[in-house]
């Protein structure tokens, strides 16, 4: 995937190969996107992992949800429904120190749900998603 790019649309998400153009995969939903992808290796096993999350007014099945798709061929890794949607793309970073990435989006629904490992959060939150070495930055 190192050449290659993602493009995604009102009911897909595309692997473009980055040389050609041409469509390497192409995974189709039921829902609108209105946040960017995020692309990051969140299970650290060397595949770069897609994240996307769907808004809440298209179709029924996918909406209100967030997607992780496996790189190589845009399968469904898995997905959590957050009951809201999804208006910005998701931040990803080593939230609990085990030098795993973990990931955190923020919904309509004023919350901020994350991934860390096998379990997920969430508390208040309404804004765009961000990550910040709090200790690095002097506040």
């Amino acid at each position: 995937m190192d050449t290659d790019s993602i493009r995604y649309g009102l009911s897909a998400v595309y692997l473009l190969d980055g040389s050609s153009g041409d469509t390497i995969w192409k995974k189709s939903f039921s829902a609108w996107f209105q946040a960017s992808p995020v692309i990051a290796d969140i299970d650290d096993d060397g595949t770069y992992e897609i994240i996307i999350g769907t808004d809440h007014v298209s179709g029924p099945a996918d909406r209100r949800k967030l997607f992780v798709l496996n790189g190589e061929n845009g399968s469904v890794d898995f997905e959590i429904n957050l009951g809201s949607g999804i208006y910005h793309s998701a931040a990803v970073g080593n939230i609990n120190g085990d030098n795993c990435p973990d990931f955190v989006v923020s919904c309509n629904n004023f919350k901020a749900t994350g991934q860390a490992g096998h379990g997920g959060r969430s508390g208040k939150k309404w804004s765009a998603t961000a990550l910040l070495d709090v200790e690095s930055a002097n506040l």
